[in-house]
């Protein structure tokens, strides 16, 4: 008897599981992401926005690469897995370091922003690795080649 009851409350716990009334809705993304590249000898300043549909962008003079709605949420997906909100930024004052590249990546999903800043140099290069890993699987979802 009680290997029966455990049974059914078993099976009855995946069926709710499995129920579309509490599987994760399909949520709306709204998603901001300014990737920027600056510095080195030239002063180069690179920048790359994107920008989901209900995003205003008129006052950036920056073109906008607009995503659909379903980029928005793989997006959100990857910004999650990799814990980006989490991540730890550096100091991105003037005279911080000299020549060197710096990455800046402002994301903000529903309204939950983040900014990260990295310098490149030999004590941060995994963080600026882990920085342009990410930019690079954003990239891919959104269609947008590498720079």
């Amino acid at each position: 008897m009680k290997i029966l009851l455990l049974f059914v409350c078993c099976v009855a716990a995946e069926l709710a599981c499995a129920s579309p009334a509490t599987q994760p809705a399909t949520r709306p993304a709204s998603v901001k992401l300014v990737f920027l590249k600056l510095g080195g000898f030239a002063g180069v300043q690179q920048e790359t926005l994107l920008a989901s549909e209900d995003v205003k962008t008129d006052e950036d003079p920056t073109p906008v690469i607009r995503i659909s709605g379903e980029q928005a949420l793989k997006i959100d997906d990857v910004v999650r897995a990799e814990k980006f909100m989490t991540w730890k930024s550096h100091s991105s004052g003037p005279d911080t370091w000299n020549d060197n590249f710096h990455y800046q990546l402002d994301i903000t999903v529903n309204g939950e922003a983040h900014t990260v800043h990295v310098p490149a140099d030999d004590s941060t290069q995994k963080e600026v690795e882990r920085l342009l890993e990410l930019m690079k699987k954003i990239r891919a979802i959104a269609g947008v080649k590498p720079e």
